[in-house]
């Protein structure tokens, strides 16, 4: 089976990239952020980690919130370097140990992390075919659902459209319509299908 990791800037599409390798390509998704989301929620060790980083008040109504945690990274790379030391290396745990029960079912034929930090995180995510989706930044800033000034904040820590496509071994533009994407997904995954027969 397959292993693939989909990573992009903000707005650029991966999510959509990911349903249509699951619609088309018979893959297994997995998405970094809901990772997150749950050792946020249920990881006691995570948890008080977090809370010995930045201090109780990012526990809201007995649960973690990441508004909180979001508005102090913000305003300190360090603890942001330091939220993404705890948490990269248990995202990639989980990820492979995924990897590992899934490519057991042959039911699937890929398996594929959305992994928006692939290139950024100093965690080593082991993956031999890694997507870089892009966009033009004003098409990127429309699809963002949050404030422009977030969009900002946000995408001056990731690397540049540029920078990613430069490091993957496949790149999607994704800046005109569904079915123009759906059909570059397509050509993608018979790609992907024809290097493993050879």
């Amino acid at each position: 089976m397959k292993k693939l990791a989909v990573t992009g800037g903000l707005g650029s599409g991966k999510s959509t990239v990911c349903q249509l390798l699951q619609e088309y390509g018979n893959a297994y998704i997995v998405d970094a952020d809901e990772i997150v989301h749950k050792l946020l929620s249920s990881d006691v060790g995570i948890i008080q980690k977090v809370i010995n980083l930045f201090g109780s008040d990012v526990i809201v109504n007995q649960k973690v919130s990441r508004e909180k945690i979001a508005e102090k990274v913000f305003q300190d790379q360090g603890l942001l370097k330091k939220l993404e030391e705890l948490l990269h290396p248990a995202v990639s745990k989980e990820i492979e140990e995924l990897y590992q029960r899934v490519k057991t079912q042959s039911n699937y034929s890929l398996f594929v992390a959305e992994i928006p930090l692939f290139y950024e995180s100093s965690t080593h995510f082991p993956f031999e075919t890694v997507i870089a989706v892009a966009a033009d930044e004003k098409i990127r800033k429309n699809r963002y659902a949050k404030s422009e000034n977030e969009f900002v904040l946000r995408s001056n820590r990731l690397l540049s459209d540029d920078q990613r496509c430069s490091y993957a071994q496949y790149i999607i533009k994704n800046n005109s319509s569904l079915d123009d994407l759906s059909r570059v997904v397509k050509n993608l995954i018979s790609n992907i299908t024809e290097n493993d027969l050879q």
